[in-house]
């Protein structure tokens, strides 16, 4: 993460064996958000190897898989995830709206990126900052195609999850906001472990219906 390559791979370590936990536990519908811990994880590693390399070589092919998966892949990653676990109507097409939002989150982005990322060490964090001029405000639509699905879901563990992120997003936003990006990462697969307790509530609830019936 931001601090250092060992809290990077000692945190992602941790995340990918909850993942596997959590997938076998899961139900099918709900696989996607299941995996959430194990891809946290693999893109902390992913900054470890940042860490390690000072971006140099293929560190710096670790950096832009790192902000592109960052940065594209979650505001798409996660109203899928959600819209497939969600079987209420009303609540599905909302979650159809924040994916097609991120659509044309990910198209600027993309635009962003083609310009380059440069990757900075010298806060003592690591800070990815695009070469191309990205207005805040995008940062505040992310948040709408990233965390607003967990709000929607009905599950009280997701939202649960959503307020986590919200509250970490500021924080990185108000004390971190050059390395905001790798600061919020590491928060967000911190908080990941909750998808554990969302994963076997449905299991228990699952399970309890089987025995009524």
């Amino acid at each position: 993460m931001c601090f250092s390559a060992g809290a990077s791979f000692s945190l992602g370590a941790v995340c990918v064996a909850v993942g596997v936990a959590t997938l076998r536990r899961a139900r099918k519908m709900d696989l996607m958000i299941a995996a959430l811990p194990l891809l946290l994880g693999v893109h902390q590693m992913i900054e470890g190897v940042v860490w390690i390399t000072h971006a140099q070589g293929f560190g710096l092919v670790a950096a832009y898989v790192f902000i592109i998966v960052a940065v594209c892949f979650w505001p798409l990653y996660l109203p899928l995830a959600i819209w497939l676990s969600e079987t209420d109507l009303r609540r599905r097409r909302i979650i159809v709206v924040l994916g097609a939002i991120g659509l044309f989150l990910d198209a600027n982005a993309a635009i962003t990126l083609a310009q380059g990322v440069s990757v900075d060490f010298a806060t003592h964090h690591i800070a990815y900052e695009l070469r191309a001029p990205r207005l805040v405000v995008f940062d505040y639509i992310y948040l709408g195609c990233a965390v607003a699905p967990l709000f929607v879901h009905r599950s009280a563990y997701l939202k649960a999850y959503g307020v986590l992120a919200l509250l970490f997003f500021a924080l990185s936003v108000t004390y971190f906001t050059p390395a905001r990006y790798s600061v919020w990462c590491f928060f967000g697969a911190l908080s990941s472990a909750i998808v554990w307790f969302f994963v076997t509530s449905r299991d228990a609830a699952r399970v309890g219906q089987t025995a009524e019936a």
